[in-house]
């Protein structure tokens, strides 16, 4: 299951991994991280997180601002811009000579409600990381110029077209599922790539205009997470980061409650791919809800279930497989359960084998021994998350949305608990709450319908 971008094992690893033990020591207790917070004169808030027992220390700060802030013409912007964000210690290659040799590890992402920026170094060089992470965020919008969008412009154009190759991550199959969960006209509801149209005409204007609008401490948190020292850290931060000028904060866009309408869609993507995938999606509550730890479970559960699944008068492509992805946002999620079938094969029966699957779960419920399953899972994924240490599926992102979306960076903790003491009851209560209604039906085209296709359904 995909829960943000993680893959996890497959389901014969995972018996293979569960003991008899399961409920007992591994699980009672999570490593206790000890988390600092501060807020600077500025207005940036840091998280410092020392951990001795790692080898590197991770340097990542977030902007809070996503496709979410999107306006409707510019979809793709935010994703853009993360390309095009002014590079640190221009004009000082010494200090980037140092900052070459320390680092280990370097990425960016775009997301519905922030942006990331991350890197990973040896304790010794956190002192120029740190800078080159302040000049960063103290840029000016000038540092954009036409050669540098032009430049990225391609970068992006290139990305996309990779991408593509994948009917569910191109911009026609991403930007259905979105608009399937959440509506066309909901903040959520496009693909972080937007369109390839505005991908092309994007202008350096654009982009300074987001620079100056997002990117400024008051509307940052940095995390230092890893192995360090806790008051040089400080000092360091103090050094580089308290002398950024205070902006005026923008007020966060409000991101209204999603609708629970049930869509039927059919989309047709540019992949040239032959696999193709029946999709149901289910609209979830936003980030904190009590109900989604038990949702979690539900995840899990239904994948275990899919991967299960015999293809009965249809063809399931050898290179794929079926899965479930699972995403919560700050004020919404997304339960995405999907099927491949090969070309030739009835999809209407494919869609038919999906939606029997979730009436069984519905209707029959499951098993103590699936939901011991679904809780070893979640542990191992958990633990996998703590062990790393930044950007995705990692501890920065269990203590920062924690504190983005409830302004607590132990709330994982509380889920956590909560997950570890759900019942079957429980979780069919909320399977029952939040699967009943309907989901919406997505099939994807991984490469164009033809007359002869279209007899097959």
């Amino acid at each position: 299951m995909k829960v943000g971008t993680k893959i996890i094992s497959t389901l014969a690893i995972l018996l293979a991994g569960i003991s008899g033990s399961y409920g007992q020591e591994e699980t009672d207790q999570l490593p206790a991280l000890p988390i600092h917070l501060d807020t600077l004169d500025n207005g940036l808030v840091v998280v410092y997180q020392p951990d001795p027992a790692t080898d590197d220390v991770s340097v990542e700060f977030w902007m809070r601002a996503g496709t979410a802030h999107e306006e409707a013409d510019q979809y793709g912007l935010a994703h853009f811009y993360e390309h095009v964000t002014p590079y640190g210690l221009e004009g000082k290659p010494d200090q980037r000579s140092v900052f070459d040799t320390h680092l280990t590890g370097s990425n960016a992402q775009t997301l519905k409600d922030f942006t990331r920026y991350y890197l990973k170094t040896q304790p010794a060089g956190l002192a120029v990381t740190l800078e080159y992470a302040a000049d960063r965020m103290a840029a000016s919008s000038d540092a954009i110029t036409d050669s540098k969008v032009e430049h990225q412009r391609e970068r992006v154009l290139s990305e996309i077209g990779r991408q593509s190759k994948h009917p569910f991550w191109s911009i026609e199959g991403a930007t259905a599922l979105d608009q399937a969960g959440f509506g066309t006209a909901h903040p959520y509801g496009h693909s972080g790539y937007g369109t390839l149209a505005n991908n092309q005409h994007f202008t350096v204007a654009d982009f300074q205009n987001w620079h100056t609008r997002y990117l400024h401490p008051e509307n940052s948190i940095l995390f230092i997470i890893g192995n360090f020292e806790e008051p040089e850290a400080r000092i360091l931060v103090e050094r580089y980061f308290a002398p950024i000028p205070k902006r005026e904060a923008q007020a966060p866009i409000a991101i209204p409650d999603i609708d629970q309408l049930q869509r039927i869609m059919e989309v047709q993507t540019a992949s040239g791919s032959q696999v193709h995938y029946c999709v149901q999606v289910w609209g979830l509550p936003e980030y904190g809800h009590p109900d989604h730890p038990q949702l979690l479970l539900t995840a899990y559960i239904l994948e275990n279930r899919l991967k299960q699944v015999l293809s009965d008068g249809w063809s399931m492509p050898g290179e794929a497989s079926p899965g479930v992805s699972y995403r919560v946002f700050r004020k919404g999620g997304q339960l995405t359960a999907y099927l491949p079938f090969a070309e030739g094969a009835r999809e209407m029966k494919v869609s038919q084998e999906l939606k029997n699957l979730v009436q069984d779960l519905l209707s029959q419920g499951f098993t103590a021994a699936e939901l011991a399953m679904a809780k070893a899972q979640a542990n191992e994924d958990m633990r996998g998350r703590l062990d790393k240490l930044g950007f995705q599926s990692s501890r920065t992102e269990l203590i920062g949305q924690g504190l983005l979306f409830m302004d607590d960076p132990y709330f994982y903790q509380k889920e956590w608990e909560a997950l570890r003491a759900a019942s079957v009851i429980d979780v069919q209560q909320v399977v029952e709450k939040w699967l009943t209604n309907g989901a919406a039906e997505v099939t994807i085209f991984g490469e164009p319908k033809t007359k002869e296709k279209d007899k097959n359904k």
